[in-house]
């Protein structure tokens, strides 16, 4: 997965895994707004460290 999003512009080449859960939890909301369970799109939640 990690490959993928880096392919993919979501991450940078060597990004850890804050990063990683960072980029899916993004995506995530994206997605949640893309299937209409938010009216506007949400700003990214700072995931803790």
């Amino acid at each position: 997965m990690r490959a993928r999003f880096v392919r993919e512009g979501h991450l940078t080449q060597g990004a850890g895994d804050y990063e990683l859960s960072q980029a899916v939890s993004d995506m995530n909301q994206r997605l949640r707004y893309a299937l209409g369970e938010y009216d506007a799109p949400s700003q990214p939640i700072e995931l803790p460290r």
